[in-house]
């Protein structure tokens, strides 16, 4: 009995993957029609200050400020609030040689008050976020600025992973393959800001307190719940993706995720978004069931195991369909040790959501960085 059922069982996940990759084939074939190559013609162009805050940057930095200087939009203020014992801030002062705004991140500022200082310099009509680790082009900076300067007051692009580290690294495709797949199912407006690649009119950040609340972590979702609970709408910038860097190790995809998924957690509660902390809830959740559920087989029998098994078997295949998704959607070859490497990260994943958990559950790692 425990055998056919488990064989109906891969047979519905078979016919649920076919479907939704027939749904997926068709949106990844009008992003890759549909992808701006150009960037946009913006009328009236609104002065912009582009926003950093580095802390131990020193790998990135010159690129990040030769990024910035390279950009071809009139008008652009740029201000870097700079520092670590890497020596980003003597980088930085080499890098923009007297160019923009330098000023010195102090330690344990943190990223809230550096933004604050760097703000306080700022003299924008639109302030535009980003990282250190960021190298910004024309085309993605362009098509962010182009939806506030139509009239939103805010916008949000994304992300994506140098082409050398994809060419090296089968992780960082895992990494990219989950968020492209996410991003490309959101509508026309966001509930939450990527931070390395966002702009708010100034009038609208002014509502939302500026950066005058002190956060420890998770800026990003702070400020998109302080705008959403001003009234402001977040667009969503389609076809814009910055540059940026993907952790490279287990260690640091860890540490990261782990932070994220504690971020909607605490900023949610605090906040009273529900949908925040009910999607933190739901990934420990199944992180715990995938890594529990197989322990406790020998107490709950093995009856246990057949759920648990297409459980592993949707999501398996779920990771390589974002992959394939992205494949088509970019017009990109994936190396074949990506698509080994997709149904395992299952697994990856399971083991940091769960270490997610328990360090939300340990107070002395509650809001580790």
């Amino acid at each position: 009995m425990l055998k056919w059922l488990i064989w109906l069982g891969c047979l519905g996940v078979a016919l649920l993957q076919a479907r939704a990759w027939r749904r997926d084939a068709a949106r990844a074939d009008r992003l890759a029609a549909s992808r701006p190559t150009e960037p946009p013609k913006i009328t009236p162009m609104p002065r912009v200050s582009v926003l950093v805050a580095a802390w131990n940057a020193a790998d990135w930095i010159e690129r990040h400020v030769a990024s910035v200087r390279s950009l071809r939009y009139p008008g652009v203020q740029y201000v870097l609030c700079a520092g670590g014992p890497d020596g980003t801030y003597a980088l930085a002062e080499k890098a923009m040689a007297g160019w923009g705004v330098l000023l010195r991140q102090e330690p344990g500022e943190g990223k809230q008050r550096a933004l604050r200082k760097a703000l306080a310099c700022a003299t924008g009509d639109v302030i535009y976020l980003t990282d250190a680790d960021c190298i910004l082009d024309d085309l993605s900076f362009g098509l962010v600025i182009a939806r506030v300067a139509a009239g939103a007051d805010a916008a949000t692009g994304r992300v994506r992973p140098p082409d050398d580290d994809l060419a090296r690294r089968p992780i960082v495709w895992c990494q990219w393959s989950s968020e492209y797949y996410a991003h490309a199912h959101v509508g026309d407006e966001e509930s939450g800001l990527q931070g390395a690649n966002c702009a708010v009119a100034r009038s609208a950040l002014a509502r939302a307190g500026d950066f005058s609340a002190d956060v420890a972590t998770g800026t990003d979702y702070h400020l998109a719940r302080s705008l959403i609970g001003a009234g402001v709408a977040i667009a969503v910038a389609r076809g814009s993706a910055v540059v940026t860097a993907y952790p490279a190790r287990l260690s640091e995809y860890a540490r990261r995720q782990s932070r994220w998924l504690r971020n909607l957690w605490q900023h949610g509660w605090r906040s009273g978004d529900t949908p925040m902390k009910q999607h933190a809830a739901r990934t420990w959740a199944v992180g715990a069931v995938l890594l529990g559920l197989p322990l406790g087989a020998p107490v709950l029998g093995r009856w246990a195991l057949a759920p648990w098994f297409l459980m592993v078997l949707h999501g398996a295949l779920s990771r390589m369909r974002y992959l394939a998704f992205l494949a088509r959607a970019e017009r990109r070859s994936v190396p074949i040790a990506a698509w080994v490497l997709a149904p395992a990260w299952l697994f990856v994943d399971g083991w940091v959501w769960t270490r997610s958990l328990a360090d939300q559950l340990n107070a002395a790692a509650r809001e580790a960085w």
